[in-house]
């Protein structure tokens, strides 16, 4: 008689089912008649779903968890874990992690942090899913060689499905993402990678946040400032509008401090410097001068920025265009465990219009109510 693998994965992301598939295709390749798979989707109409599960989750020998960045915070997953807390106590359950490696599904799942966790594009993790396996279930001698061969063998199959997979199924980009550090480590949507972005985006630029410290922090990473410059002076019909927070705005650092973690001292210190001291030499006017040069009469006409009197969440609208409906949005609100992790959205302007265009028009109507920019410079700034 078989013995019985549960399957454990939520269906908020696509890639997680697929890859679950790919792997049982694997498992069943290389050993054959020894194991049957239960899936909670397999559950008969009609059928009292929590029962059916808990009575297969008792049988089961096994069970494989499939996890993405989107899923790793799943209710639904931790609570089959609870349910299967006797298979992960004996070492007989195994995280499978898709597009997030081990110590972002750690930090993302605290509950299931204690337990190991595998990603299917390492050999050498298969390998040992395969031997340890054939562990539990007394396999020796030369039907554990052939069983281990042919989990080598076959290992190419399932890392070209896995591939194949991973570039055909995209996410839908306005679905909750869990807790992920913005900026270069985003890889749910290419249009937000940094600096990439800046190269990838064909029309208007427009970000509106608390203090945009990434771009602006020119005291100790001035890199993304410069490249979005270069970026400009290369394609003159681009244009970037950048909105920061009135920092400087006393009402502002109470509430800054409870958001961002005591963080507003250095933050309104870095900003200053940049849009005050004009000795500084990362004063923005001669921070941009010295980088473009004969091109800062150009710039002039692509950069924009301009302060809100008011505290507000990071967006990133890229290439919005009414008529095409090509924009993309990213929102990352302010709360957060940390100053640098915060919970991400994203919203297409063809396929989420609503959502798109209410934030976008809100952020936009900001933006234009403001009649002086504080870059370029007017003769009163206003700072």
């Amino acid at each position: 008689m078989a013995d019985k693998v549960f399957i454990s994965w939520s269906s908020d992301d696509p890639r997680v089912q697929r890859t679950a598939e790919n792997f049982q295709k694997w498992f069943l390749t290389v050993f054959r008649n020894k194991i049957e798979f239960f899936y909670s989707n397999d559950i008969a109409p009609g059928t009292h779903a929590l029962e059916e599960i808990n009575r297969q989750i008792d049988s089961a020998k096994f069970a494989f968890f499939f996890l993405s960045r989107r899923t790793a915070r799943s209710s639904w997953v931790i609570f089959e874990a609870g349910c299967l807390r006797r298979l992960i106590d004996k070492g007989n359950a195994y995280f499978i992690l898709t597009d997030i490696s081990v110590n972002e599904f750690h930090r993302l799942c605290p509950p299931l942090a204690q337990y190991q966790a595998s990603k299917l594009d390492n050999i050498e993790a298969v390998r040992a899913i395969a031997r340890n396996i054939c562990e539990k279930l007394e396999i020796s001698g030369t039907e554990m060689l052939n069983i281990n061969a042919r989990a080598e063998t076959e290992y190419a199959m399932l890392e070209k499905a896995q591939k194949e997979m991973l570039e055909t199924v995209q996410l839908i980009p306005d679905a909750y993402t869990g807790l992920l550090p913005y900026g270069d480590t985003i890889e749910c949507s290419s249009n937000f990678r940094m600096p990439r972005i800046f190269h990838e985006f064909q029309k208007e630029l427009f970000m509106v946040g608390i203090n945009m410290n990434f771009l602006l922090n020119l005291r100790s990473n001035p890199a993304y400032f410069i490249e979005m410059l270069k970026v400009l002076m290369a394609n003159s019909e681009k244009k970037v509008n950048i909105c920061i927070s009135d920092v400087w705005e006393k009402h502002h650092a109470y509430c800054y401090n409870k958001i961002i973690l005591n963080q507003y001292d250095a933050e309104m210190e870095g900003l200053t410097e940049v849009f005050k001291d004009k000795n500084s030499d990362i004063y923005l006017d001669t921070f941009i001068r010295r980088t473009v040069g004969d091109n800062y009469d150009q710039i002039t006409k692509q950069l924009t920025i301009k302060k809100i009197e008011m505290l507000v969440d990071t967006f990133w609208f890229v290439d919005t265009d009414n008529v095409e409906n090509s924009g993309n949005m990213m929102l990352i609100p302010m709360t957060s465990p940390n100053g640098h992790q915060r919970p991400v959205f994203f919203a297409s302007q063809r396929n989420q219009p609503v959502i798109f265009n209410t934030y976008q028009g809100m952020c936009r109507a900001g933006f234009n109510s403001i009649s002086n920019p504080v870059w370029p410079e007017t003769p009163s700034p206003n700072l």
